[in-house]
């Protein structure tokens, strides 16, 4: 799946489909090491990019994601939890139609 820019400081980004409960799309940039992931639930509309991913983690992730089993723990507890040691931040948010505004009555 490829998730188009929004602007020109996020680029094009072909991302992997997770089976997991905690995220369902994922993509590493081995050049700058940034591990970019979308979360189910809640804030499935926001995308977090995390810096200094070391690449044997990207590929621990594809590996559990091939036998579908311990994605969501393992990114909790070796990214997620080690906030100091990989930084995030919110980069984009995926397009979401608004409500319709109801009028008011008199």
């Amino acid at each position: 799946m490829t998730v188009a820019a929004l602007s020109a400081e996020v680029p094009n980004l072909t991302f992997q489909e997770i089976s997991s409960t905690c995220i369902n799309l994922a993509c590493y940039e081995t050049n700058r090491q940034e591990l970019t992931v979308r979360f189910t639930g809640g804030s499935s509309n926001k995308f977090y990019r995390y810096s200094n991913v070391p690449s044997n983690i990207w590929l621990q992730l594809l590996k559990l994601n091939e036998k579908g089993i311990g994605v969501g723990a393992y990114f909790v507890e070796t990214v997620v939890d080690r906030p100091k040691a990989f930084p995030y931040e919110i980069v984009w948010r995926s397009a979401q139609p608004r409500p319709k505004q109801k009028g008011r009555r008199s």
